[in-house]
């Protein structure tokens, strides 16, 4: 029985399960797999084969392996306690995965594959993973990616297509997420319309391969220790050092995101230097409006909720008119900026309309007697200078005709505020390379991750080196802030922390121990 309901994604099916064993075949062809109740099932060089309104897991294995296959179809199934929903591995063409209901991938770190869906060196035309369902509940699951394209390639004609599916919870993995393209290269896939809610690390994701497409997707996530990002564009094989994977003819467009990262900081987007040029980058968004209601309440079993108490979803599936300010309707006197100080008595300029109007701002600082100019082109501004004691008018200049709102802003007595960042409580031993007092503190957070304090004011430009050796080569970042994290969890060992600085040049070298 297949219901009638008005609506696209998770199973459609409402009828009832005949339980079996696991199934596992090998070089056959044109059958059905439906009705059944069953841990997994394996298919080996099997071609024209539909698995239709089933059940599968719990297993601790894969829910569905297929390998060397074609022409396959997983409709209207439900899945849940699976290490992962389905592996497809070096299959031809027409591999589809749609109208399924996942709740609580189960894999553990260390698995080759723990996700509700990935493709592994799959090729040829006609493949799909849309219209699904996946809810991962804390405490109940631990996913990687939700959903991974591994070194697969899809044609000019016909990508690999990953639509319309509403992903909910992720994690607690520091490199979990939503939805992976390009993962080991990989080519002519595309991601759109798609609404993930708390999905992990990041929202949605590019690390390699070419015509690449993410467009029309909506994320959000509220602050976890492990969320860092909505959308991450970045060529990870160079950053490994090998070009076997180039990025490029890259597309980004009208994606919207709402992400706070796990330092309680809006973290709309990254994309890395080496991503090269990215088509469409400027309509991305951060939209203050999105939040957990972008999906509804319940989106798993959804077939057998009735036409009565069926929740709206029309709204999240394709909102029309996101509920933002409009520029169209900005009284006059309307105020676009709000100015204040954050934690390290730095100027923070938040822009309140969207789209985000473009602006310079001008403090002048008496002290110094200069002034400092920066332009404003984001959701958020910081002004990343420590201010002396005083008073300051900050001018924010925007428009044609110019308009100017100027907001007065005092400064307290701490020219060296606290670093509120969670520090590991024993701090690195420090070496600096000169005679002089050390001009940058140096420690780890609970996450493993180096930070890096200027002590000094105006701040110090440096450069920093941390030399990996399990993974074979050195990270180098650039700081240029009061305070700096590098933001990589290292493995457990020992590190010799170089903060460069100066003409001439100096050097600080810590030691840090990752547990």
């Amino acid at each position: 029985m297949i219901s009638s309901l008005a609506f696209s994604q998770g199973s459609r099916y409402t009828g009832t399960y005949k339980k079996s064993g696991p199934i596992e075949f090998e070089n056959r062809s044109n059958f059905v797999i439906e009705g059944l109740e069953l841990s997994n099932i394996v298919l080996k060089n099997c071609h024209n084969v539909t698995i239709r309104n089933s059940k599968l897991g719990p297993t601790a294995k894969k829910a569905i392996y297929l390998y060397k296959s074609s022409n396959i179809t997983v409709v209207d199934c439900e899945f849940e306690k699976v290490q992962t929903g389905l592996l497809a591995e070096y299959c031809t063409g027409n591999i589809k995965f749609e109208h399924n209901d996942v709740k609580n991938i189960q894999g553990e770190r260390g698995n080759e594959s723990v996700q509700m869906v990935q493709f592994v060196h799959l090729s040829g035309p006609g493949n799909s993973v849309s219209y699904n369902a996946c809810e991962n509940i804390a405490g109940e699951s631990s996913v990687e990616d939700v959903i991974s394209m591994y070194a697969s390639n899809g044609t000019a004609i016909s990508p690999i297509m990953i639509r319309n599916n509403w992903i909910r919870g992720g994690g607690p993995s520091q490199t979990s997420g939503g939805i992976m393209l390009g993962d080991s290269g990989g080519s002519h896939q595309i991601a759109e319309n798609n609404i993930l809610v708390n999905p992990g690390q990041y929202g949605i994701s590019i690390s390699g391969g070419h015509d690449l497409i993410l467009r029309n997707n909506k994320a959000y996530s509220k602050q976890f220790p492990h969320s860092n990002v909505g959308m991450v564009i970045w060529d990870w094989w160079a950053w490994k050092q090998t070009d076997a994977n180039p990025l490029y003819n890259i597309t980004a467009e009208n994606n919207e995101f709402n992400w706070t990262n796990r330092d309680g900081i809006i973290n709309t987007t990254y994309i890395h230097p080496n991503a090269g040029t990215v088509k469409g980058l400027s309509t991305n968004k951060h939209n203050p409006n999105l939040n957990e209601s972008i999906l509804p309440k319940v989106i798993l079993r959804r077939a057998n909720i009735t036409d009565d108490t069926a929740p709206e979803i029309e709204k999240p599936v394709d909102p029309t008119e996101p509920e933002v300010d409009k520029p169209n309707e900005i009284a006059p006197d309307k105020q676009i900026f709000n100015v204040y100080k954050d934690v390290y008595n730095r100027i923070s300029i938040k822009c309140l309309v969207n789209p985000i109007q473009a602006a310079k701002v001008d403090i002048f600082i008496p002290a110094w007697g200069n002034t400092i100019q920066q332009n404003i082109n984001g959701f958020r501004t910081l002004i990343d200078t420590v201010l002396p004691d005083g008073e300051y008018n900050i001018k924010v200049s925007y428009g044609n005709p110019a308009k100017t709102e100027t907001t007065k802003i005092s400064i307290p007595g701490n020219n060296t505020p606290e670093d509120n960042t969670p520090e590991d409580k024993t701090p690195g031993e420090n070496t600096p390379g000169d005679t002089g007092a050390s001009k940058f503190s140096v420690n780890k957070d609970r996450y493993n991750r180096v930070t890096i304090k200027c002590l000094v004011s105006p701040i110090q430009s440096a450069k920093v080196e941390i030399r990996i050796p399990a993974w074979g080569n050195t990270i180098t970042q650039n700081i240029n802030s009061l305070n700096n994290v590098i933001d990589y969890s290292l493995p457990a060992g020992k590190y010799d922390v170089k903060v460069s600085y100066g003409n001439p040049a100096k050097t600080e070298i810590t030691k840090i121990t990752i547990d």
